[in-house]
């Protein structure tokens, strides 16, 4: 039996399966490493090709196709992806698919732009785990080693990982690019403001307040969200190390910027920033008030169990132990009904309720502690101690709620500005009432 001829490449083909062999070689070392790269003296045919092809797992045709043509055609890919954006799932399988694409033929710039997108989408749905896989991977590509586009990475990943409570880790990503430099471009503003947004979740609030400074006294123009935001971290921040006018002034900026364009997810922040302060500055009986009225006019599961947090704090520090168990009780079911949860919260609230319970000689105190430990030690965030009731055992140096609260001597009063919001619907947000 005889069988047809192979049919020998074109010189052009030829050269364009040295190029793509070579360059796969580079990207994928282990798995290439067994495939030479053909010489130029060495007469290549369809069968030479087909076993170059299986060896290295890609099409014969594709293996003999001009690299700037592969590469055209994954440009024309990502293309498509910002056309269909506004339709998610198709937007999210082209991207997906450029991305498999461009690992699959070692275009790493291409990879980078498609798991940038993926990363940033994830995000977007709340995804913070995906977001972290494809932000990490656009991290290592060329897109990684830019200075510009590795601090809007980083920055991205700074948020991802605090969606996802991992407010230390977070931190520790943000630092490798050492944020909050200030007056930079936009990237550089987020990436400070993301960093700030750590400190301030871990609890470190004296530091956050001084990178929410240097964000805010940069020379550069800051978007007018991320002002907002900033603005409100510092207001928080601020809160917590007991300085209730630097607090209210932060306020005041905040909403100052916010009668310019309407944000009401951040309305509702601003709002949270003042019950706060209230807890932590108002005759109790004014607090508690204020914070029942909002209870009762929130939405949300999340919402609820935020402000039964900060009403847990207002009873524990007017030492209305029996009050402050059933809040932490309450907030605690509403946070199993709401959707996401938080570790921060619930660690707070567990905190409260075993401070409560152990005042009561109750049973499940020491429980309650435990679980609360593990919880901070699972986010990072031991510095909240400090805004929380003392151990009852724990002599009056330790910790720093207690001098917290002993800095109170009158009462805080709600704006006009605030006042206005107070009936908006409630959206879920981060414990403690303000925004990374």
């Amino acid at each position: 039996m005889s069988f047809p001829r192979s049919h020998a490449l074109s010189s052009e083909e030829q050269t364009w399966v040295r190029q793509n062999v070579l360059r796969l070689r580079m990207a994928r070392p282990r798995d290439a490493a067994a495939v030479p790269v053909p010489p130029a003296s060495e007469r290549l045919d369809e069968l030479s090709l087909a076993k170059i092809a299986l060896a290295l797992g890609v099409s014969p045709r594709d293996l003999a196709t001009n690299p700037d043509h592969l590469a055209k055609r994954l440009r024309h890919t990502l293309a498509r992806v910002t056309q269909a954006s506004q339709s998610g799932g198709e937007a999210s399988r082209l991207a997906l698919a450029a991305w498999q694409e461009a690992q699959h033929w070692a275009f790493p710039v291409y990879a980078g732009q498609a798991a940038d997108w993926l990363g940033r989408q994830a995000l977007a749905e709340h995804r913070p785990l995906d977001a972290v896989t494809w932000l990490l991977r656009a991290l290592g590509t060329p897109l990684g080693t830019e200075a510009a586009s590795r601090r809007d990475l980083v920055a991205q990943l700074g948020e991802a990982l605090m969606l996802a409570e991992h407010y230390d880790i977070a931190q520790a990503a943000l630092s490798s690019v050492e944020p909050g430099a200030g007056g930079g471009a936009q990237g550089d503003v987020q990436a400070a403001t993301a960093y700030a947004a750590s400190l301030l979740l871990q609890g470190r609030s004296a530091e956050a307040v001084a990178a929410y400074r240097q964000v805010l006294g940069g020379s550069g123009n800051i978007p007018l969200r991320v002002e907002v935001q900033a603005w409100l971290g510092l207001g928080a921040a601020v809160a917590l190390t007991g300085d209730i006018g630097g607090a209210q002034a932060a306020s005041a900026a905040a909403s100052d910027l916010l009668d310019r364009e309407s944000m009401p997810d951040l309305h509702t922040s601003l709002y949270a920033n003042d019950l706060w302060c209230a807890a932590v500055a108002a005759p109790w009986q004014e607090a508690r008030r204020l914070l029942q009225a909002a209870i009762s006019e929130a939405v949300l599961p999340f919402v609820r169990a935020n402000l039964h947090d900060t009403l847990a704090y207002v009873l524990c520090r007017s030492e209305q132990w029996e009050a402050a168990w059933d809040a932490c009780t309450q907030g605690l079911l509403e946070l199993r009904q709401a959707s996401g949860g938080s570790h921060l919260l619930k660690a707070r609230l567990l905190w409260a309720r075993a401070v409560a319970a152990q005042h009561l000689g109750r049973g499940g105190a020491l429980t309650d502690r435990e679980w609360a430990e593990d919880l901070f030690d699972l986010v990072g965030a031991w510095g909240h101690w400090a805004a929380l009731p003392p151990w009852p055992d724990d002599p009056p140096s330790a910790g720093g709620a207690h001098r917290l609260l002993d800095r109170a001597d009158g009462a805080v009063h709600f704006g006009e500005r605030v006042v206005r919001r107070q009936s908006q619907p409630h959206g879920p947000g981060t414990p403690l009432g303000f925004e990374p």
